[in-house]
């Protein structure tokens, strides 16, 4: 049973048994599920946020409509260009 509990999902498994040794580490169980929970939110919440924030980016480069070229310090370029096309104005 515990073994089929564990591939369930299950963090830790209990016996029977009263003594305070016992009952401290059915509060540490506790207490580590409450914080793994908190973790994996946390987690999640950035990676929406990095998503958020690469759509932005990308909507932005996108639509602009000059051409946006990232240079490092170096001189290279490390974003490339997906589409560019250039216009001819009339004299």
């Amino acid at each position: 049973m515990a073994v089929e509990a564990f591939h369930l999902g299950v963090n830790d498994y209990f016996t029977k048994d009263y003594t305070l040794m016992y009952f401290q580490r059915i509060i540490n169980s506790i207490n580590q599920g409450i914080g793994g929970y908190w973790k994996q939110l946390k987690r999640e919440q950035m990676q929406d946020s990095l998503i958020e924030s690469e759509e932005r980016y990308r909507s932005m480069l996108d639509n602009a409509h000059d051409a946006i070229i990232f240079a490092k310090a170096d001189g290279g370029i490390p974003v490339g260009i997906r589409q560019f096309t250039l216009f001819q104005h009339p004299a």
